[in-house]
């Protein structure tokens, strides 16, 4: 499942204080009604719970999108450039001061001296922001396929097909951030290009992965297979033939290529979330594992049971556990203890399902692409069976790990990434912005006593309060 970021907040910001047109008076006024409706939509996101935000994701896409073309249109005229054909004139008096929380920096600041909401000046920090939110909204959106959907074509096509959204959008912003970077005052994880570049890579890396295990049948089928209420030992193992089986592999490792390249980008960068990197670290890895699994599945079809399972002890390998004949040969007594160790840290018992059990609620009966428990789960029960074939029957030798590695093949991509197309303001909307405006509407109306947000502010129970983010103490 796509990594998920909890999306930001930010505070209210009246444009029509900073801005006026003499062309399109109505801009300022409209591009500040959608913002509020996007600080409202983000504020009640966080307020609600982790099992809700699933269904609130559309309502948060739908007022970033809302905000993007009049903030776009705001920034081209201030440019000078022509907005659906008409030129708009507009005039900056000052610029507006924005205010965002982070949501690439680490969720528990250990530092009180940093601050948690990141102020600015202008609207380009306000547009960084803005993008980053609506890339982490779809990227949300793709791992929530995985509790909504349950019919398993429909969890992997949809869910790439947000993802390669994600990953267009992040590419657009390390690309704006690349040719106007920001004054080096403003230090936050969100206006580093190589950041968004690292994001962009992952979430092609895991929707790569996701077209391997659309058609990859052994995850379901071993996890069937360990229920107790299974009744597939009747029929046939799954089978994947060899050119799809080939061609796997070599999808396997572009999706590694992808993730080792935003480990890379994220190796040096100081103030980015661990969890992000421990993420791409364990795509990385399970992506060269599965691709070595395939590659044993190949060599298993052809008769080389030896070689089969040499490639499950690479894969073994690069998910850092021990391949079971060798704990079985050194454990203690030499009588297998590691695959129970397994069994027993992931769960499963002779009185329950001895399936990987999720945290999440979910209808879904397709596994984690991305679960490392899941991969090690099927590796360790097709080696298991392997060795008790080659032991009774073939008695192949085990060809050692060194010997195999050189033998991995190349990348092929699957996805091309297509460039991301900015939203524009219809013709008929930047007609309409051309009326005056109301004197008697109330700018400020959508900021509320509680503009400043509350999620962090608060603290905990008996603490100071925080100061210099213009919260009122009572």
């Amino acid at each position: 499942m796509p990594f998920i970021i909890t999306l930001p907040t930010t505070s209210h910001v009246n444009l029509t204080a900073s801005h006026s047109s003499a062309t399109h008076p109505s801009l300022p006024l409209a591009a500040t009604h959608h913002r509020s409706a996007l600080r409202l939509a983000l504020k009640q996101h966080k307020r609600l719970p982790p099992t809700s935000r699933p269904s609130h994701l559309p309502t948060v896409l739908s007022a970033i999108e809302g905000y993007l073309p009049y903030l776009l249109a705001l920034e081209e005229g201030l440019s000078g450039r022509p907005v659906a054909g008409e030129e708009i004139l507009i005039t900056l008096h000052n610029e507006p001061r924005i205010q965002w929380r982070d949501p690439l920096a680490p969720q528990y600041n250990p530092n009180p001296t940093t601050p948690r909401r990141i102020k600015g000046l202008g609207l380009d920090l306000d547009l960084i922001f803005t993008l980053t939110t609506l890339a982490l909204s779809y990227t949300a959106l793709s791992a929530a396929i995985f509790i909504s959907s349950s019919s398993s074509d429909s969890i992997f096509q949809t869910s790439t097909k947000h993802l390669l959204t994600a990953a267009s959008i992040h590419t657009h912003i390390s690309t704006l951030l690349t040719t106007s970077p920001f004054p080096k005052y403003i230090q936050t994880p969100s206006v580093i290009p190589t950041i968004h570049a690292a994001l962009s890579s992952l979430a092609l890396a895991v929707s790569t992965l996701f077209a391997v295990a659309q058609s990859d049948p052994y995850p379901a089928s071993i996890i069937a297979d360990l229920s107790p209420d299974d009744t597939s030992y009747l029929s046939s193992p799954p089978e994947i033939p060899k050119v799809r089986a080939l061609l796997f592999v070599r999808l396997c490792i572009a999706a590694s290529e992808h993730a080792a390249k935003a480990v890379s980008l994220l190796a040096d960068i100081k103030g980015v979330d661990e969890g992000i990197r421990k993420y791409a670290t364990q795509v990385r890895s399970l992506s060269r594992a599965r691709a070595a699994r395939m590659l044993g599945v190949d060599a298993e079809r052809g008769g080389k049971m030896g070689e089969a399972i040499g490639w499950l002890d690479v894969a073994l390998n690069e998910l850092g556990a021990t391949s079971f004949s060798h704990e079985k040969s050194s454990g203690p007594g030499g009588n297998g203890k590691g695959f129970s160790r397994l069994k027993e840290k992931m769960g499963r018992s002779s009185s329950s399902s001895k399936v990987p059990q999720s945290t999440s609620s979910t209808p879904s009966s397709t596994p984690d692409p991305t679960s490392k428990a899941t991969e090690l789960l099927v590796l360790r029960t097709l080696h298991s069976r392997w060795v008790k074939i080659n032991d009774s029957v073939n008695t192949s030798p085990i060809t050692p790990i060194s010997n195999l590695l050189p033998l991995i093949p190349s990348g092929r991509e699957i996805h091309t990434l297509k460039k991301w197309q900015v939203p524009e303001l219809p013709e008929d909307e930047v007609s309409r912005m051309r009326a005056p405006v109301d004197p008697g509407e109330d700018v400020d109306a959508a900021a509320d006593s509680s503009d400043e947000e509350d999620e962090d502010g608060r603290g905990m129970a008996g603490a100071f309060p925080d100061e210099g983010e213009g919260r009122a103490y009572y």
